[in-house]
């Protein structure tokens, strides 16, 4: 049995059609890529997966337990951790009240994971009583991953990360994702800087006008024609 499983889903925003029929699945340990224009779906998807929009049909299935019209918070205690596109910081709170934010529904060792972020971004421990929106581009999402994995998840989906941040930060945080997911952690990445996508991810799904058209290794993926032309520019 697969760690997430998404069982024919489709997704309204009231008349339109934002997900059509959508299948797919993520293995204990894998990092997935989700790709496609904008438009295609792929928020949506992660959006549905964390409960914050509900299917009309279809389901979605999380370590055997079915998710599909489970309440945000509960998702986030049975192990789904979201990190946002754009963020969603609390720019006029501090650092590390930023961070605490994302293990308000834990009540045992914060302490521990809160020291295990610091050691994996020194940076939010310099800067833990500073106001999260004074920080940087790639502080804010160094802090928008550390909020995220507070909660301890066993799947973290990521929304747009590297948008906005400068192409040596971009590979810096593909490398933080990739190590992330080699401690362990399962990944469902909706990124547009495709080439950083596949470098880092074992599978992909194509989307379109939400529909999956396309899904493989990402080895296969990169020898396709139609995604090559589309997303690598060959």
């Amino acid at each position: 049995m697969a760690l997430l499983e998404i069982k024919s889903i489709s997704v309204f925003y009231n008349k339109i059609k934002a997900v059509d029929n959508l299948t797919l699945f993520v293995e204990k340990g894998e990092l997935v890529t989700l790709i496609g224009a904008n438009g295609a779906g792929k928020t949506t998807v992660l959006r549905a997966i964390s409960g914050l929009i509900r299917p009309r049909n279809g389901s979605i299935i999380f370590k055997g337990i079915d998710i599909t019209r489970m309440r945000p918070d509960k998702i986030v205690q049975l192990g789904i951790a979201h990190c946002p596109e754009e963020r969603k910081l609390f720019p006029r709170m501090k650092v590390k009240e930023n961070l605490m934010m994302g293990a308000f529904l834990r009540k045992e060792g914060v302490g521990k994971t809160l020291e295990w972020i610091y050691s994996l971004f020194p940076v939010l421990k310099e800067r833990e009583n500073q106001l999260a929106g004074s920080l940087s581009g790639g502080e804010q999402q160094m802090l928008a991953i550390g909020r995220a994995l507070m909660s301890q998840p066993e799947l973290l989906m990521f929304d747009e990360p590297s948008l906005g941040l400068a192409p040596n930060l971009v590979k810096k945080l593909a490398s933080t994702i990739k190590n992330l997911n080699q401690q362990g952690l399962s990944v469902l990445l909706v990124e547009q800087n495709v080439e950083i996508a596949f470098s880092i991810s074992n599978r992909g799904y194509i989307l379109e006008n939400g529909k999956v058209v396309l899904s493989d290794s990402v080895e296969e993926l990169k020898e396709n024609d139609m995604v090559r032309k589309a997303y690598l520019g060959g």
